[in-house]
């Protein structure tokens, strides 16, 4: 009988950190995407300042269909002017919801929030002096 009590106790430790490590790693997997997502953003800044339509359509673009614009919140500021020389960063949060309960009752509000940043120089066009 004791046997029972304690592979019920243990099997549910055992789902609890199987589902822990499964929800963390999505997490990390979105963090990746999001971080490639935000450089390809600043990249095409850099050149095209003006464009943060463009800026924004490049980063979720360069996501392949992984992040739901939806869900992303991108910001684009500038340090400095908008113009060669001076830098533009690109930043993504959002938060990945946890699949599994017994996982997302040790996450408040069952989601893992992320956020990644860039800055890139701005190549073009030429500050007007």
């Amino acid at each position: 009988m004791t046997d029972r009590v304690e592979f019920a106790l243990f099997l549910v430790f055992l789902l609890m950190l199987i589902g822990g490590v499964l929800d963390v790693g999505r997490a990390l997997a979105y963090y990746a995407v999001l971080n490639d997502a935000v450089q390809e953003g600043a990249a095409y800044g850099a050149v095209f300042p003006y464009d943060t339509q463009g800026v924004q359509a490049r980063a979720l673009e360069n996501a392949g269909g992984f992040l739901d614009p939806d869900v992303v919140h991108l910001e684009i500021r500038f340090i400095g002017r908008d113009c060669a020389g001076d830098g533009i960063e690109v930043r993504a949060t959002m938060e990945v919801p946890m699949l599994f309960p017994l996982t997302s009752m040790l996450i408040p509000g069952g989601k893992i929030p992320i956020t990644a940043a860039t800055t890139q120089t701005i190549v073009h066009p030429p500050c007007p002096w």
